[in-house]
């Protein structure tokens, strides 16, 4: 799978850097082209033109996240991981032919687009008011001029419903096909795609299309995650990584239901995030409106540091009256708990860190600690039940049991 970076911030250079970009979209946007991209992009038309690279001029970006690993533009026969790759579309122009490219983040992977380009003067399919109540709609969210927009993309389609495929909340749509445009506007490295009727009076932004609206989601997702993530490990957020971000279909639990939860059976297109850092993986599964955020632990793959292991071997050790050597941890995870401190009145203390379970000759000690190891707390201890007691059969199948639940071997148990 390929990678979304943690922080999702647009790339910033020296708009001065790329010579061949109109003055008004490289000073004026807040996402500027990065000079490697732009090179790429007038090289590859260049070559494929046999045009000097200085006679080419980039006339609109955009940043975008491409939905899979063929950057949205597909060769036959070919197979495509479906992956949001960040990047960025880019319009390049020579003597009034243009050229579209969909690129990865710094421009060593790039596709020319088939599709035709077209002046905002030149789409002669699309009648003059609605081209100019698009312009006006689109400048006004953008807060531009229309004359600092571009039409890039055009193509005709039929609605499924009067709502043109996008319903509002609490909107009645019709079932019925309604012939009209499809239309992607760029400007300020941004791209807007809307959605048309035939006669112009319904002209709706696809925001969960639009590149401005995905951005904003990765940056809802990734904050709540890497909040989540740095409470829990302890380390500082620049050492944490996302390093995948898909659509998975989920129940409203987000199919991570907690003890005595009761989950409605509902199909959520919910989020999966991979998150790196200090050497562990953890994997969450975030809710659509980005409010809720769960952690797999299943999935996730973290380890107890080497001090946070001795420090609780030495305090089952004090408890047990047994040497460390003699001590084994057989379950850690991480966990989020309370410590209340008898010498002050105030709310309990919410501290991230882990649960360990230590396994003794006649008993199993519970401690929570902090990431720190500063703090730790036995919880309860687990008296171990004499295999005699159990008929053999039984015992076998209760041990086959707990190793698939806990990961250990039964001999561990």
């Amino acid at each position: 799978m390929l990678s979304i970076n943690s922080e999702l911030l647009f790339t910033t250079s020296s708009s001065a850097a790329i010579h061949n970009t109109t003055k008004t979209l490289s000073t004026k946007a807040n996402q500027i082209l990065p000079s490697v991209v732009a090179q790429s992009v007038l090289r590859d038309i260049s070559r494929r033109m046999l045009i000097p690279q200085d006679k080419i001029r980039i006339i609109a970006y955009s940043q975008q996240y491409w939905r899979n690993s063929c950057l949205e533009i597909y060769r036959p026969n070919e197979f495509c991981t479906q992956a949001f790759v960040d990047g960025w579309q880019v319009i390049a122009t020579y003597n009034n032919k243009k050229w579209r490219y969909h690129t990865n983040k710094n421009g060593s992977v790039l596709r020319l687009s088939t599709t035709d380009i077209f002046s905002n003067k030149e789409i002669i399919n699309l009648p003059t008011s609605i081209r100019e109540s698009l312009l006006r709609s689109a400048a006004q969210y953008l807060n531009l001029k229309t004359s600092e927009l571009l039409i890039v993309q055009i193509s005709q389609e039929n609605w499924k419903d009067s709502c043109l495929g996008l319903e509002d909340f609490n909107q009645v749509c019709t079932t019925a096909l309604v012939s009209g445009w499809k239309v992607v506007v760029m400007g300020m490295g941004q791209s807007l795609i809307y959605h048309i009727d035939q006669t112009g009076s319904v002209i709706k932004l696809n925001k969960s299309a639009s590149g401005i609206n995905i951005t904003n989601s990765f940056n809802s997702i990734s904050n709540a995650v890497i909040t989540d993530a740095q409470q829990r490990l302890g380390i500082d957020k620049y050492q944490l990584r996302i390093t995948q971000i898909q659509r998975i279909t989920t129940d409203g639990c987000l199919d991570l239901p907690k003890l005595g939860e009761f989950c409605t059976q509902i199909t959520l297109k919910s989020w999966q995030v991979r998150v790196k850092g200090n050497k562990q993986l953890l994997v969450y599964h975030v809710h659509p409106d980005q409010k809720q955020v769960r952690l797999n632990i299943s999935a996730s793959r973290m380890t107890l540091p080497i001090f946070i292991s001795n420090r609780v071997l030495h305090q089952a050790s004090q408890i047990s009256g047994l040497p460390k050597q003699s001590l084994k941890i057989v379950k850690c995870q991480p966990k989020q708990w309370e410590f209340n401190d008898v010498d002050k009145i105030e709310k309990p203390l919410k501290v991230s860190g882990w649960e360990v379970i230590v396994n003794t000759y006649k008993e199993r000690l519970v401690f929570l600690i902090d990431h720190h190891g500063k703090l730790i707390q036995q919880v309860n201890s687990l008296n171990a039940i004499s295999n005699s007691t159990l008929p053999s059969r039984i015992l076998e199948k209760v041990l086959v049991k707990a190793s698939q639940d806990t990961r250990l071997t039964v001999n561990k148990l």
